[in-house]
């Protein structure tokens, strides 16, 4: 036993080093826990950043929940999913981002899903700060909540606070110097579509088996120090509102292309026949930025 006041011996110091590494290693979330505890708790029911607060104690959990209810019955039947949170995320000019990806499903089986070739970032309006955990403006780039920041119509990260891939990657080359010039095609971009076909497959005996019918969703993502992707949410009813010059760009032709995968599509390629199930990509069929990225029976 070594005495307390004694310098670490350099034995016990490589093993303990030795230990965190191993543990390190067994936690695939490793690098994005940071020594902050930070937690972000969010009710399961509302959306646009409504009752989302970050917490780094269970007591402030708690108090938060409780005063998000309207009376005792709220109290006790409200759901809420708490996260661990990213506290060592990628950080463009001070600012946290998420990126924005719209996901068509046009079928459950055989599972077709479809990935708009060009989501979008979202920053914060405030500078990322682990020590102002109870400040929304520094880590909640809903543009709904974000709005509402003093710091947000500077539009320190262009109009709105939003950027197109392209400024993502530019800024890439910019960070990690040239050899990440197609860091985004070869490491993030492929993390996210594996994730999202994950997903859907996680949940795909829970959706109704309909003929003729689609969904889009808004997945959201962040990106670590590590270029790692996390997703932090999966949105049923995204919006597509014209809030930003860079929405007010995507925003329609991610409507045309939707009506050119269900509506165009399955005529062109079927010869009339207009279910939707049987879409698969041709060659020559004219599915704007639409990509299929799974295709495919996985049930049994």
């Amino acid at each position: 036993m070594q005495d307390d006041t004694e310098p670490v011996r350099a034995d016990l110091a490589e093993r303990a080093r030795g230990l965190l590494a191993e543990l390190d290693a067994r936690n695939a979330q490793a690098s994005i826990e940071g020594c902050a505890n930070v937690w972000i708790a969010k009710p399961a029911g509302k959306s646009r950043g409504r009752g989302i607060a970050c917490v780094t104690r269970l007591e402030d959990l708690a108090a938060h929940t409780k005063a998000q209810a309207v009376n005792l019955a709220d109290a006790r039947e409200n759901r809420w999913i708490v996260q661990k949170y990213i506290e060592r995320p990628l950080v463009v000019r001070g600012r946290k981002f998420d990126i924005r990806q719209w996901v068509l499903l046009t079928c459950t089986s055989p599972l077709t899903v479809w990935l708009y070739d060009e989501p979008y970032l979202r920053f914060c309006a405030e500078d990322y700060s682990l020590a102002d955990v109870g400040n929304v403006f520094r880590h909640l780039s809903n543009n709904s909540i974000a709005k509402y920041s003093d710091e947000f119509k500077k539009n320190v990260l262009g109009d709105g606070n939003m950027w197109r891939i392209g400024e993502f990657q530019k800024f890439l080359v910019d960070r990690f110097g040239p050899d990440h010039e197609r860091a985004w095609e070869e490491k993030i971009a492929p993390q996210i579509r594996d994730i999202v076909v994950h997903t859907l497959q996680c949940a795909e005996d829970t959706f109704e088996a309909r003929r003729g019918t689609c969904e889009l969703y808004g997945y959201d993502f962040v990106v670590d120090d590590s270029l790692s992707v996390w997703l932090l949410e999966v949105n049923c009813s995204p919006s597509m509102e014209h809030s930003t010059a860079v929405t007010a760009h995507l925003c329609p032709r991610a409507f045309d292309d939707v009506f050119k995968v269900i509506v165009d599509a399955p005529v062109r390629l079927h010869h009339g026949r207009t279910s939707v199930c049987a879409i698969c990509p041709e060659p020559h069929a004219d599915l704007g930025s639409l990509q299929s990225i799974a295709c495919r029976r996985t049930r049994a």
